[in-house]
Parts: C-alpha cells; sequence; structure tokens
C-alpha cells in the first residue's frame, strides 16, 4: 500500500485514511507502536486519532509514561515498557554502563543495555499483539528496529512514520545544522 508523504495536517489525514481503508464488512485493526520520548510519542498519537476517526479500531503501545496521554484522548493504549528515566536509574545494565570506565567497556554495557531494551519491548509488544491482533502496525523511530521482525513473523502489514522530513529543508532544519551566529530556533525556521 502506498501512503501519501505527512508533510501536512491534509496528508496526514489522507494517510490514516489509506491506512484504515479495509474491505467492506471489516474493521481494519492497527497498533501504532512508538518508543521513546513524547516528542515520538505526541505525533503518532495523533496519527492514531486520526485513524480511530477513519473507523479503524486503534491501540497506541507506548512508554508507560505516556499510556495515561494516550488514553486521555481516547485512544487505548498499552505500555512497551518504563519511561527512559525510570529505566535508567532502575535497571542494573543502566548502572553498569554509568559504572564503565573506558570505551571498551562502555561499548559492551551499551550493547547489554539495547538487548535488555530490545527484549523487553519485544515482549510487551508480543504479548499486545496476541491480545489485539492487529492486521497493520505503524512503526515509528527506533519502533521498526525493534519491532519489525515482529510484525513479520505475526503476519502483521508493516507501515512506517517519520514525523520529521528525512532530509533537512528550509522549515525543518534539524539543530544540528546550525551554523556560527544563528539560533536554533533561526536555524529550524531556516533563517539567520
Amino acid at each position: 500500500m502506498s501512503l501519501p508523504q505527512a508533510d501536512d495536517a491534509a496528508s496526514t489525514a489522507a494517510a490514516a485514511a489509506a491506512l484504515a481503508a479495509a474491505p467492506p464488512g471489516t474493521r481494519r485493526r492497527i497498533v501504532v507502536v512508538s518508543l521513546g520520548t513524547r516528542g515520538d510519542a505526541q505525533p503518532l498519537l495523533a496519527v492514531a486519532q486520526a485513524l480511530q476517526a477513519e473507523g479503524a479500531s486503534v491501540l497506541f503501545l507506548c512508554m508507560s509514561p505516556f499510556c495515561a496521554l494516550g488514553e486521555s484522548c481516547g485512544v487505548p493504549s498499552a505500555p512497551l515498557g518504563p519511561g527512559m528515566d525510570e529505566l535508567l536509574e532502575s535497571c542494573e545494565e543502566a548502572r553498569a554502563l554509568r559504572a564503565a570506565r573506558t570505551p571498551w567497556g562502555k561499548m559492551r554495557a551499551l550493547d547489554a543495555f539495547i538487548r535488555r531494551l530490545s527484549r523487553d519491548h519485544w515482549r510487551a509488544a508480543d504479548a499486545a499483539f496476541a491480545a489485539f491482533r492487529p492486521d497493520t502496525a505503524l512503526l515509528h523511530g527506533v519502533a521498526f528496529f525493534a519491532l519489525s521482525s515482529l510484525c513479520e513473523l505475526r503476519g502483521v502489514k508493516l507501515a512506517v512514520a517519520h514525523c520529521v522530513p528525512p532530509v533537512p529543508t528550509s522549515q525543518l532544519a534539524p539543530p544540528f545544522f546550525c551554523y556560527r551566529g544563528a539560533s536554533r530556533s533561526q536555524a529550524f525556521r531556516g533563517q539567520r
């Protein structure tokens, strides 16, 4: 299925309509997955609401601090795990990462931390997929790398959401494209 680029509200609605389209007499079941911070979750929540408005049954999978946000917007939500702040404070792999003193030690600890996150997110997503039985998954950002194989394993169609243009534009330049004499807000607007 080819989706229009979501560069404005109208095309976001068109993308939602394309995802929500289902054969007559059926209702599309879509799981929307966002791993990361509120800046990752909030745009996907807007897409989830648009999918619901098009008649799809939607489940929003996100880090636990954002489940209440999803529910407050009327979108059923389920946690993929604790928020990053909680993870960085509580899990053994994060403590090992902080304690590592050499670059090689930090790389080994980071590898263990990422493997732990991937394993935990996979298990939570697998349980949610089993309960919800989606026919389509909309994955955002790192969720694509963590969960695309789960979609393949469960026979779930996969779509990928990019909430920012993959290349810088004059309308949206990532902050690392700031140049001397320009503030971050000026760089985002493409101004000097």
